[in-house]
C-alpha cells in the first residue's frame, strides 16, 4: 500500500500477506478509535519491514481514542525468533531482581521465594562482534499496573522478567520493532491482546456505568471484608480505568477475592487469618487463593 491506498503484498515465515488501510481499520486495530491515515501507514510498513503476520497475533495497532496516538503492539515470542535467526545473536540470561534479607540479589529465572520483595528484572545478552555482554535492568514498580491485571497479579516475575528481555531483545537487533512495544511494556498480557475488550470507557458511559454500578454494590454488600483504604482502592480503580477491558477484569478479581474471602470466613477461621489472606493476595500467589 502506498497513500495513495494500493494493496501491498509481501511474503512472511508463515505466509503470504496483504494489507490495506481498510484491512487493518476492520480487523487489525483494538480499541474504537479511528487511526490516522499515517498511522495505519506506519502500521503496514513496520509490518512489511519486519515481514510480520499480523492476522497470526504477531502484532497488534491499538487506538483507544482520537486525542490518543495509537500504539503499535508485537509479540515477545516473534521477537525472539528474529534474534535467533540474526547472524551475530550468541544467547541470553534473564531473571528477577529481589530484596531478601536487606540484600538486593539477582536470580535466575522467574522464581522467587514468598518471602521476597520483587523490585524487578534484569537481562544479559550476547553477540558474537560484542567484547562485553550488554545487561538491562527493569523496575518492578515501573511497569505493573496500577491495579491487579491477570497475569501481572498471579505470575509477576514472570511478567517483569519478559519486560527486560524485550528491551535487550530490541539492542541485540538494531532496527528492527523500532516504535513498538511488546504487551508487557505497556502492562498487559498477549492474552488480552488477543481478547481484551479495548473500547475506551468514555465512547460507552451506559455500559461503563453498569459494570460501575455493580462493582459499588458488591463493595456495599461486602464492606466487612474491606477496610476504609481497601475500599477507596478499588473506587480509585474503577474511577481510573481507561478501556473496558480493564473494568471487566477488576470486576472479576473483586468477585475472586469476595468468594475467598467467604470461604474462610465460612470455615470460622481468625481475623488474624483474614488478614493473612489479604497479605497472601497481595503476593500475588493464585494458588495459595484458591485452595480453600
Amino acid at each position: 500500500m502506498s497513500e495513495d491506498g494500493k494493496v501491498i503484498t509481501y511474503q512472511t515465515s508463515k505466509g503470504e500477506v496483504t494489507l490495506t488501510a481498510e484491512t487493518i481499520r476492520k480487523y487489525l486495530v483494538n480499541g474504537k478509535g479511528s487511526p490516522s491515515d499515517s498511522e495505519l501507514l506506519l502500521f503496514l510498513s513496520m509490518c512489511k519491514y519486519n515481514n510480520i503476520n499480523p492476522f497470526l497475533g504477531e502484532a497488534w495497532l491499538i487506538k483507544y481514542s482520537a486525542d490518543k496516538p495509537a500504539q503499535i503492539v508485537i509479540a515477545r515470542n516473534l521477537m525472539q525468533s528474529r534474534a535467533a535467526e540474526f547472524e551475530k545473536y550468541n544467547g541470553m540470561r534473564s531473571g528477577v531482581i529481589v530484596v531478601r534479607d536487606g540484600n538486593i540479589i539477582e536470580g535466575d529465572g522467574s522464581f522467587h521465594l514468598p518471602t521476597d520483595e520483587l523490585v524487578g528484572a534484569w537481562a544479559e545478552g550476547y553477540r558474537k562482534d560484542w567484547e562485553q555482554p550488554r545487561k538491562i535492568t527493569v523496575s518492578f514498580d515501573e511497569y505493573k499496573p496500577k491495579y491487579d491485571r491477570s497475569l501481572w497479579d498471579t505470575k509477576p516475575g514472570t511478567m517483569i522478567v519478559k519486560v527486560a528481555e524485550a528491551q535487550l531483545l530490541r539492542a541485540i537487533v538494531p532496527g528492527n520493532f523500532e516504535g513498538a512495544y511488546t504487551p508487557e511494556e505497556l502492562s498487559r498480557s498477549e492474552d488480552e491482546m488477543q481478547t481484551g475488550d479495548m473500547r475506551d470507557v468514555t465512547e460507552y458511559p451506559e455500559e461503563v456505568e453498569a459494570i460501575r454500578t455493580e462493582v459499588y454494590q458488591m463493595l456495599e454488600d461486602n464492606a466487612d471484608m474491606f477496610d476504609e483504604t481497601e475500599d477507596k482502592n478499588w473506587r480509585v480503580a474503577f474511577e481510573d480505568s481507561m478501556v473496558i477491558a480493564d473494568l471487566n477484569l477488576l470486576k472479576e478479581n473483586l468477585t475472586r477475592d469476595i468468594k475467598n474471602y467467604r470461604r474462610r470466613e465460612n470455615g470460622a477461621v481468625s481475623k488474624d487469618e483474614q488478614k493473612k489472606f489479604f497479605d497472601e493476595r497481595a503476593e500475588g500467589s493464585q494458588e495459595d487463593l484458591e485452595i480453600f
